[in-house]
Parts: structure tokens; sequence; C-alpha cells
């Protein structure tokens, strides 16, 4: 492994053994260099082998080989799974009795078993905003036939549980199943019904979660491409607009729509584009899209028939690129599951342990710009840390969590600051433990 390191306008090229040395020194122990990473896998839920509406986590390799069943709870059903920074902590929704809300729970990635965290209000889906933070859409009351929420933080540990999204808002239960959480710089994206007169449907929005700014509200597009025996209406616009996921490269968005028909399909478009650059990526009922970490492909779920927004689209898991080739069915075959899917999360597994690879940068200036590049491997997720002292570390940098895409053999991070005298920083694999 090669790192190359810019500081002060110059460009210094360290051999990995080097880097370890250095490291060594600064920290006192020695630190391996890392190991064979894992691979990318999609954990999703499935009550084809329960009673209907009691879920259970699956786990399946990328591509549709190695199903695993990870929990086996009678009587709870687990729900909407989201991942921790750290590559190895699940936060979820346990529901009982064919609810649709539940409390909200952590457990290992692999199938151990969860625990719940004490909320104020039950949770409906849920995401993390650090490996300690947790943000959660909480149930408050209905509104006519709709249910009505707010955004709700909680620590891991069950403290500090706050409103941190103006609201409450409400929309259709499944369109409020998943909801995307960009951590940098501190976005949500979520679906909520207009309450402008005259306008219907589900909207895609996104807010700053600090308040800064106002909420960004995406244009509805008009439909560009037909079925062949659906009738081409001029000016027709999508009208629901559910299930958005957001690329870790914050370059892409994903949302589920329809005309109104319940017939939601899968489209793509840039994050920051307008709907010049919006893509239908699959027919027929689709629901619950997620980008793989390097942005490659997106997986959902697929149905058979409508349910007209009163339950989540149980299916078979789907994959696709970005630009709408390579489509798969992953689960068809797989008596286990097949037409009972929901919830995919693409995810990187952890290989063996192995250790952060650190380096020690001190800049003069306030002002002077670093630049740290380092040889990557395909698929796998990185996180810059950044430190005043090499006791505690932090990932608030803009741009600090990096996935290295298909064909990349490099990764690379800038820090123009400003900044204290003496920063320290490291990267940390998606298989640190």
């Amino acid at each position: 492994m090669r790192i190359t390191l810019w500081h002060f306008g110059t460009t210094m090229k360290i051999p990995l053994a080097l880097v370890t040395l250095i490291t060594a020194l600064a920290l006192g122990s020695l630190i391996r260099s890392p190991a064979a990473r894992g691979e990318t896998r999609i954990l999703f839920c499935s009550d084809k082998q329960a009673p209907a509406g009691q879920f259970e986590f699956y786990s399946v390799r990328a591509d549709g080989t190695d199903l695993r069943r990870l929990t086996s709870t009678a009587q709870v059903s687990e729900w909407a799974p989201a991942l921790a920074p750290d590559g190895r902590r699940l936060a979820y929704v346990a529901r009982e009795g064919g609810a649709l809300m539940g409390t909200l729970h952590l457990s290992d990635l692999e199938g151990g078993p969860g625990s719940p965290l004490g909320t104020e209000v039950q949770a409906l889906s849920v995401q993390w905003a650090s490996d300690t933070t947790l943000y959660y859409l909480g149930y408050l009351s209905n509104r006519w036939d709709q249910p009505y929420f707010d955004v709700r933080k909680i620590n891991t540990d069950g403290t500090g549980e706050a409103r941190v999204y103006p609201g409450p808002f409400w929309v259709w239960r499944t369109g409020a199943d998943s909801f995307a959480l960009a951590r940098v710089p501190g976005r949500l994206y979520f679906s909520t019904t207009s309450d402008v007169p005259g306008e219907f449907g589900v909207r895609p929005v996104a807010g700053e979660l600090s308040g800064a700014a106002p909420d960004t509200v995406f244009a509805r597009c008009i439909e560009l491409s037909y079925e062949p025996d659906e009738p081409k209406v001029p000016g027709d616009f999508l009208i629901d607009h559910y299930d958005l996921a957001v690329s870790q490269d914050d370059a892409l968005l994903a949302y589920v729509a329809d005309h109104g028909s319940g017939v939601h399909r899968l489209y793509v478009r840039d994050l920051a584009g307008d709907c010049t650059t919006q893509r239908r990526l699959s027919s027929g009922y689709c629901g619950d899209p997620d980008f793989a970490p390097d942005g490659s492909f997106v997986v959902f779920t697929r149905a058979a028939t409508s349910t007209f927004g009163a339950a989540p689209y149980l299916g078979d898991l789907i994959r696709i690129s970005p630009d709408g080739t390579q489509e798969r069915d992953l689960t068809s075959g797989w008596v286990e599951v097949a037409g009972r899917c929901a919830h995919p999360l693409v995810y990187r597994s952890a290989g063996p342990p192995c250790a952060p690879f650190t380096l020690q940068i001190i800049a003069e200036l306030p002002t002077d710009p670093v630049r740290i590049v380092w040889a990557s491997e395909p698929g796998v997720s990185y996180q810059v840390e950044h430190s005043a002292d090499l006791l505690e570390w932090h990932r608030d940098l803009a741009g600090s969590s990096l996935t290295a895409k298909p064909g990349e053999t490099e990764v690379a991070f800038s820090d123009p600051g400003p900044r204290d005298a003496r920063r320290f920083y490291r990267v940390v694999a998606a298989c640190t433990p």
C-alpha cells in the first residue's frame, strides 16, 4: 500500500512500512496494515418462513448466493434496519402483533440478540447520525387516515432524546418507512403529504437538521416513458414519491413514484439536478431502494400487485445499475424468501480484524491545506478521523466518509482548514473492529 501526502504544497510519497513506523512512534504501539476485506452483502426482511407480517432478518451476497437467516424471534418482527457508521451494529424497529410501529432495538450486524432502546414514542424507521446517535421517525397520532410523525434523536445509551426537526408532518405509512440521512452536512430526506390547498400527492423533501436553511421541496417530474399498454397523457406528472435513498457520495437520489394508481416505479435523478436528469429504472410495484456503498448498483423490492399505499410492497429483491442496465432478480428462485422481501440494506461485511493506519500531520498555520491519498480496494468504505490529542477521534469533517468505486485504486481526502495548529488524522477501513 502506498500513502501519498500533500502538505505545504509539497508532495511526499511514503511507503506503508514508513507510515507504520511513524505511527508506532506517535502512538507507542505497532499498527498492522489492513487485512483482507470482507464482501458486499444485502441484509433484508422476510416473513416467508413465519406468520404473515412477522419479519426476520436475512443476509445474502450481492450476487444472490449464500442466503443466511440471521434472526428467529417468535412474536417479534424485525423491520427497517439501519447500519451504524462503524459497520458492525444495526438499529431497527421491533414490532409486535402486526403493529406498524414498534420499539427501537440495537444488535450486532450478524444477527446477535437485540436489546431495546427506550424512546418516548413508538418508532417507524431509524437512521444513524453517528456511532452514538440515532435519528428516528416517531409516531404521534393519526390525522384523517394518515399517520402523524416527527423526527427525533436519541443516544445509543438511551439518553438525550429530543425533537430535532420542525414538525410534525404526515404521510402515508409506506412513504415514511424509508428515509435518508446524509451525516455530513446533516440533511434529512423524507416524503410528506402537501398541506397546500388543492395540491395532491406525496413529495420528496430535504431539510437541514441544524435548521440553518429552509426545506428543499423537489419538483414533481413529468413521465417521459410509458409501458406499451399505458395511456400517454401530456403533462402527466408523477404524484406520489416514496422511499427516498441517497447514494453515499451525495450524487444520486432514488425513489419510487406513480401517477396516483398505486403502480410505484423506481426512478433515480441527480441529487442537485432537475427533472431532465430523471431516469426510470424499473416498472411494476417497486419499493425500498438502497445504493451499494460504491454506488455501482441499487437494490429494491418489486411486488406482483399493488397495495395502494396501505402497506409496504413485498416482493423479490432486484438489483440494477443506476443507468438502468444489468437488472437481476436475486431471490426469485429461493423458496425461503421469494416474493416476501422488504427493506434491503446493502453493506460491506467486516473482514478479519484490522487496525487503522494513521498519519500525523502538523499544520503551522490554520489555513494550511492538507490532502491525503491512499491505495484502496474497490467497494471498500473508509472514514477519515481527526484528533487534537490522539485520544479522542472525530468524524465530522465534510467529505470524510469515502467508498472506492469500481476500478478505483486510490482514494483522496482534502481538509482545506481552518483548523487548530496541531491536528492528527487517521483513515479507518470498513474492517476496523
